[in-house]
């Protein structure tokens, strides 16, 4: 199946839905940082790995994103989860394309973030580095 998504965990569940806060984009990489407004719990997603690309949509008008999602996803797995990585990314393959065969899809790490208020997409070489923030304690 296209774009299988599985749920992205690193040593614990992200149960609940995050806000994207801010992306920040430099020569040193892409970190993205994001809100848990019931928790208060910040999480910073770093990557020091080479980012192809990535593209984000307001959640208010991803309306086909959301039904073809809701077509083959059970409703809890997608409202209960904000971070994912997708097998058999379509994303991949339009940057294999792109880059005519010098960059391969299987190399590649596509991370699909459905938060509350905006979707985000992310095609890397690697996964990103997760740091939390708890009652301004960081956790990597």
């Amino acid at each position: 199946m296209k774009n299988q998504l599985t749920i992205w965990e690193r040593g614990e569940p992200f149960k609940g839905k995050y806000d994207i806060d801010e992306v920040l984009e430099n020569n040193t990489g892409l970190t993205i940082v994001m809100f848990d407004p019931k928790s208060n719990d910040i999480i910073r997603l770093v990557y020091d790995a080479m980012v192809f690309a990535y593209k984000s949509i307001d959640e208010s008008i991803a309306i086909n994103t959301l039904e073809s999602f809701s077509q083959r996803y059970d409703l809890n797995f997608l409202m209960n989860n904000t971070f994912f990585e997708v097998r058999d990314s379509g994303f991949s393959l339009e940057i294999e394309n792109d880059s005519c065969g010098s960059v391969h899809a299987k190399d590649l790490f596509h991370m699909k973030i459905l938060g509350r208020n905006a979707f985000m997409d992310i095609i890397s070489f690697g996964e990103p580095k997760l740091v939390i923030a708890r009652n301004n304690n960081e956790f990597v």
